[in-house]
């Protein structure tokens, strides 16, 4: 391994200074046009967002206001920009590439894009095809990391290509809240929708036991934090749990058996199998495989460590049947929210993300729990929680929390 890593920081060394070879070259090209380096960048990020507002240029390139400012001025002087009033409110001032700039721009790209091409053509067809998978892959590993991701991030445009690494949406598709019925959570699904916001996510699932949290208010004071909520439930079928995606029918009533979730299944909906292989009598296990055709995901949870993941044996069996992994907490705290997660490479709508779902458009974000007294704590009580709810419908603690006030009496279940 250490031989490797040797040989992989000489050859990333060599290849820093070959592309800052061939960006040198780009900066000479733009020199011709008296461009300096932060006016490139504005000009191709102004490219990328036409009609954006110069507060919306500070934020793209990282910089002050008055910088943003000065530089749109410059550009403007050289012809290369222009100023527009904003239609729908006169106060906005909207910014676009001239065709000037646009020509100048594309002259430049070019440029670099030759300097490139020369290298890249001297390669075979299949080393091309590797090389490329290669540093995707490479950068799929770094991108793992989203202090990397707001560090390297290009700002192509307000909806990014449909290709791009770093184009993903944050989701947690199993979490829990103060509406469970039947178990305790101390935070209500409005609580759990703040909390999530400010930890960056872009699409939640609440899946309470049996019972659907979703409505117009909880869909829209969602979408009000920037977060796309899709309908979600952890039904209980013959005593054991599936998660169902993006169905709102009333389906508690209706499903008494797995055979009866086929009627439910279509290409706009997931039928999911959480934590299979958990110690836990709910849990699938070998019914899984019995009915494997009815799923269409595994859930892998964020409740192991590092000596002992019950995740592992599902995430053998989703490589052996084909299924794509979506990470999940399976949230009963609002600290677990964030420690397992996915990486969704889709638009913000539900159609959307159940679509790369399927197509395993999608990356697992996720780091073993300590080995503290807490977690271990914890870990029990979960298990040990489930198994008396099983045997006897014990709760343990409150149904609802006082945290469900703030849902102003709006009523969930059958509601969409």
């Amino acid at each position: 391994m250490e031989r490797y890593l040797l040989e992989l920081e000489r050859l990333m060394d060599l290849f820093s200074r070959l592309i800052n070879m061939t960006t040198l070259e780009t900066l000479r090209c733009s020199r011709e046009y008296h461009l300096t380096v932060s006016q490139l960048r504005g000009l191709r990020f102004l490219k990328q967002h036409e009609d954006c507002l110069v507060g919306d240029l500070a934020n793209g390139l990282a910089v002050s206001y008055p910088a943003a400012s000065k530089l749109i001025n410059r550009l403007i002087d050289r012809g290369m920009t222009q100023r527009r009033d904003d239609e729908a409110d006169r106060r906005n001032t909207r910014l676009r590439v001239t065709l000037k700039g646009g020509e100048v721009l594309e002259t430049i790209e070019e440029k670099r894009r030759t300097e490139i091409a020369q290298i890249f053509l001297r390669l075979e067809g299949e080393e091309q095809r590797f090389l490329t998978q290669g540093l995707k892959r490479f950068l799929e590993a770094a991108l793992s990391d989203e202090a990397i991701i707001d560090k390297i991030c290009l700002h192509c445009g307000t909806e990014h290509f449909d290709d791009c690494l770093i184009n993903r949406l944050k989701a947690d598709l199993h979490l829990h809240t103060s509406e469970d019925p039947k178990d305790k959570v101390r935070y209500s699904a409005r609580q759990l929708i703040d909390y999530a916001s400010q930890k960056g996510f872009d699409v939640l699932a609440i899946t309470n036991h049996d019972f659907y949290t979703y409505n117009d208010y909880l869909r829209d004071y969602a979408a009000s934090k920037g977060i796309l909520l899709i309908p979600g439930i952890e039904l209980s079928v013959q005593e054991k749990h599936i998660v169902l995606l993006n169905i709102t029918d009333n389906l508690p009533q209706k499903i008494q058996s797995l055979q009866d979730l086929r009627r439910y299944k279509n290409e706009g909906s997931l039928v999911v199998a959480p934590h299979p292989y958990f110690p836990m009598y709910q849990a699938l296990k070998s019914k899984l495989e019995e009915y494997i055709d009815i799923f269409d995901a595994i859930e892998y949870t964020h409740f192991y460590f590092r000596r002992i993941n019950y995740n592992k044996k599902a995430e053998r069996k989703a490589s052996e049947f084909n299924l794509p992994l979506i990470g999940v907490s399976d949230a009963h705290l609002l600290h677990q929210v964030g420690l397992t997660y996915s990486l969704i490479d889709a638009e913000k709508t539900p159609e959307a993300v159940i679509g790369a779902i399927r197509k395993k458009r999608i990356q697992i974000v996720t780091h073993p729990l300590r080995p503290t007294f807490f977690n271990v704590f914890l870990s029990l009580k979960h298990f040990l929680t489930q198994g008396v709810n099983h045997c006897g419908g014990l709760i343990l603690g409150p149904r609802n929390s006082k945290g469900s006030e703030t849902l102003k009496d709006k009523k969930f279940s059958g509601e969409h």
